[in-house]
């Protein structure tokens, strides 16, 4: 597509999706229109209710994916797996990575609101982006009531396929999600666990604003929210780790989407993060020649 084609489009795609959710992908001589849709994982599977479309696509489609196979997280292999790509390289521990003052906050900040000491040799040997994730998921619990974090919404809607009868699928797996997690270097993997725990009160902010911006369908919000505060700070992400953690992965997961739909019709449910932008996946979808179109809006109630 010529390019210059591709930014108009992009410039009007900023504005009109700055307030969708779901996205209907149809071109490209497919039989049957796919669907994009945006997820938030701090938002309970009952929003679905108030998104009109999501469940007559997902009962349209033949198969749904998700980022990966949640059900994948579950299986005993996995979960071993995982616990084991988490446990620092050699000798190392969380202690060698920190100041001795930096050691003490985070220390003090997961004895006093996680239970957890550093003294135990599981904790010790943890990659820092692990802990920076639990402190995460405690904030948003905290500032997000009724939170809960054993119904996440991306596993719900896979559930939810599998019952109505849908191939569930992954667009990469789980073992890839965690080397890129501990891929970052260990040194910024501490110093945003410092920045994280000192600045645990925004994050509790942070995460009820993108709740908010989420249940908005404000996905330009989303986007500027998930990057960082803009003033900055050890929290927020470099270009090269949003290139590494958003971009390449939809540029990744693009080359994959055109034969999942020609062999059924899909509805790819990913984090909202990944829609917007000029590297998003609704521009992305369209410089590739599809047509893309907003289904419905969020209706104005807000799911508790």
């Amino acid at each position: 597509m010529n390019r210059f084609l591709t930014l108009f489009i992009c410039l009007f795609l900023a504005v009109s999706s700055s307030a969708q959710l779901l996205w209907r992908i149809s071109g490209r001589d497919l039989e049957k229109p796919s669907y994009l849709f945006g997820t938030y994982h701090l938002a309970s599977l009952s929003v679905l209710d108030s998104i009109e479309g999501v469940m007559p696509a997902i009962r349209s489609v033949d198969k749904v994916y998700g980022e990966v196979v949640a059900s994948d997280m579950l299986d005993s292999d996995t979960l071993v797996s995982v616990a084991q790509r988490l446990i620092l390289p050699g000798d190392t521990e969380l202690a060698d990575l920190l100041a001795p003052q930096e050691f003490s906050i985070v220390e003090a900040f997961l004895n006093e609101n996680l239970g957890l000491s550093l003294a135990d040799i599981n904790m010790a040997k943890m990659f820092p982006v692990a802990l920076t994730n639990q402190i995460t998921v405690f904030a948003a619990a905290k500032g997000i009531p009724g939170y809960n974090p054993s119904n996440p919404l991306d596993a719900g809607i896979q559930v939810l396929a599998k019952q109505l009868g849908k191939d569930v699928g992954g667009l990469e797996s789980v073992s890839f999600q965690m080397d890129l997690m501990v891929s970052q270097p260990l040194k910024r993997q501490a110093e945003q666990l410092v920045c994280t725990v000192e600045s645990f009160d925004s994050l509790v902010v942070q995460s009820k604003r993108l709740t908010d911006a989420y249940y908005s369908q404000d996905l330009l919000l989303i986007e500027a929210l998930m990057i960082g505060d803009g003033v900055d700070s050890a929290c927020d992400y470099t270009q090269e780790e949003k290139d590494a953690i958003i971009n390449e992965r939809n540029k990744a997961w693009l080359r994959k989407m055109p034969g999942i739909m020609e062999s059924g019709s899909t509805l790819f449910a990913v984090g909202a993060g990944h829609l917007a932008g000029s590297d998003g996946l609704i521009a992305l979808l369209v410089d590739a020649g599809y047509d893309v179109e907003p289904v419905e809006k969020l209706t104005n109630e807000r799911m508790q």
